[in-house]
């Protein structure tokens, strides 16, 4: 998978309020925290959506895709705890996270 079909598909995991969380990567149906790679996982944050579309390998890919929702962050910091902070912010909305998400989209498509 390219960057861009995982941020494609992050998001389109993440779209359904349902399916997103915060304070943790991922939570089951009782909403206990998980691994995102957990089959019972059925709800993520922004760095689990990740972490559940790649799998438990290709750490430089995972990288590339965080590096694009950080520039579409646009806050200046450049460290992946950046996006937990911003996805468990208790102003965060699941629109302003599917807004991230569309934007590191955009950026990853040229």
């Amino acid at each position: 998978m390219t960057p861009h079909e995982i941020l494609a598909a992050g998001r389109e995991l993440l779209s359904n309020p349902d399916h997103w969380t915060k304070g943790a990567p991922a939570r089951d149906r009782k909403g206990e925290s998980i691994i995102p790679y957990d089959p019972k996982a059925t709800c993520f944050c922004t760095i689990g959506a990740i972490h559940k579309v790649v799998g438990p390998q290709q750490l430089e890919l995972k990288r590339q895709v965080v590096g694009y929702l950080i520039e579409a962050l646009d806050t200046g910091h450049k460290v992946s705890a950046i996006l937990s902070a911003f996805n468990d912010h208790p102003k965060t909305s699941h629109d302003q996270v599917l807004e991230l998400w569309d934007k590191a989209i955009e950026i990853a498509r040229h």
